[in-house]
């Protein structure tokens, strides 16, 4: 978001870090989600991944159940009757149609014009702290951990599935940032002398690569941060 106001707001990762915290209290749960949605649609591919971590190891399972599914139900009702009279008063430029009608055409439209710099946009998010979400990732491949395998593939898939109805892949991979932190408190338990030794130099490293952006088949190269910091110390540049 520093580098391009075309990534997620600071709105979009509070709601998500706050589903995140407290997934267990279906109230505040639900209510972030309707607040999620009307601020950026694109959360709903998260509900595959909030909805497994809120049934996993719970009992009784029913009645979690029978919570969410009136919680999606008003959720549903709420936004889709707020749509339908904003639809009435506003002329919407990207409507559903925008994205739902190519599909019509071709059911991997948008995915054809992305998929090429997919990879770069998906590096682009973390760049090397990517280590950091992959290294946790293969402890829970060591110890069996299917909970917290299950949950990292789900974050993961559900927000890559974006890429069928949008093409700006860096924009919409960010929305995985969840990835990191979970990934940080893992080996903040498992491995915290490698935390110690490697996460900052890590964090530095990180701040020398360039930034990128892609969306569809532009891609965009901005300057690190510490170079962006002497041009606009020395040599002129006025903003960001």
């Amino acid at each position: 978001t520093i580098f391009y106001s075309g990534y997620c707001d600071s709105l979009t990762y509070a709601i998500i870090f706050f589903m995140w915290w407290w997934s267990r209290r279906s109230v505040l749960f639900w209510t972030l989600f309707v607040i999620g949605v009307f601020n950026r649609e694109s959360i709903v591919f998260l509900l595959p991944w909030f909805l497994y971590l809120r049934f996993s190891d719970v009992r009784p399972l029913g009645r979690w159940v029978r919570i969410d599914a009136i919680g999606l139900a008003v959720s549903a009702v709420v936004v889709l009757s707020v749509r339908q009279w904003m639809a009435g008063q506003f002329n919407i430029e990207y409507d559903s149609s925008y994205y739902w009608l190519p599909l019509l055409q071709d059911p991997l439209h948008w995915f054809k014009r992305s998929w090429g710099e997919s990879i770069l946009g998906w590096f682009s998010v973390f760049k090397l702290l990517w280590i950091i979400p992959v290294y946790s990732f293969a402890l829970y491949y060591r110890h069996r951990d299917r909970r917290e395998m299950t949950a990292a593939l789900l974050l993961f898939f559900g927000v890559a599935a974006q890429l069928l109805i949008a093409f700006d892949s860096s924009r919409l991979m960010t929305m995985a940032f969840m990835l990191a932190p979970i990934a940080l408190l893992h080996l903040l338990r498992e491995r915290p002398d490698w935390v110690a030794k490697w996460s900052f130099r890590l964090l530095l490293w990180n701040l020398l690569i360039p930034q990128v952006y892609t969306a569809a088949h532009y891609v965009e190269f901005m300057h690190s941060i510490p170079v962006n910091l002497l041009l606009m110390a020395f040599c002129g540049k006025n903003s960001w």
